[in-house]
């Protein structure tokens, strides 16, 4: 697969994995994830890793609980192989993040996230 193809690719599966994530569909939204998934979560104060599918899950759905945030893209960018991809995330009350997928045979398989406020 040529690398620009492969950038396409992953990034209708990124627009996917977020239009599951906006409608808190967990079910559909796990399916993207690598089984051995590790999260990289930055934020004001220090870092988390959450590794494996089960502790990802827990903590989108503790994170989402009673909790209506959308967010949309503003932009993607890829590394050259298009196995990486860096989201620009803006939230609904206009907080940003930037997101780095690292992909592997299709699924996700590390997310850095850096909550930027």
């Amino acid at each position: 697969m040529q690398d620009g193809y492969k950038f396409m690719e992953n990034k209708e599966l990124l627009r996917r994995f977020f239009e599951l994530e906006n409608r808190r569909d967990w079910t559909a939204y796990e399916t993207f994830l690598h089984s051995d998934i590790e999260w990289i979560l930055y934020h004001e104060g220090g870092s988390q890793v959450i590794s494996g599918v089960e502790n990802y899950m827990n903590k989108i759905r503790t994170a989402y609980y009673g909790n209506h945030d959308t967010f949309l893209c503003e932009a993607f960018f890829s590394s050259t192989s298009g196995d990486r991809i860096t989201a620009i995330l803006i939230n609904n009350h206009g907080k940003r993040s930037t997101d780095i997928f690292e992909f592997e045979n299709g699924l996700i398989r590390r997310e850095w996230e850096f909550l930027l406020g």
